[in-house]
């Protein structure tokens, strides 16, 4: 099940989600991790959050790391 951002984010993946699923959906990603290093929304995180058994975001920016600890 893929989940939806909560944010629309300036300079977001949301318009290539299908992109980079089409890049992945080929490769056995049953134990991998997928590694968002500027998650900004993440979009491209939640899309593909049913490929990967583990996924890391990470975003420099301290406001957006509190809204998704809350």
């Amino acid at each position: 099940m893929n989940h939806k951002p909560l944010l629309k984010w300036a300079g977001g993946k949301r318009s290539i989600v299908d992109q980079i699923e089409n890049m992945i959906k080929n490769i056995d990603t049953t134990n991998a991790t997928f590694y968002d290093l500027f998650a900004g929304s993440g979009s491209v995180s939640f899309y593909l959050s049913s490929y990967f058994s583990q996924i890391v975001m990470n975003d420099t920016n301290s406001e957006l790391h509190n809204m998704y600890n809350i």
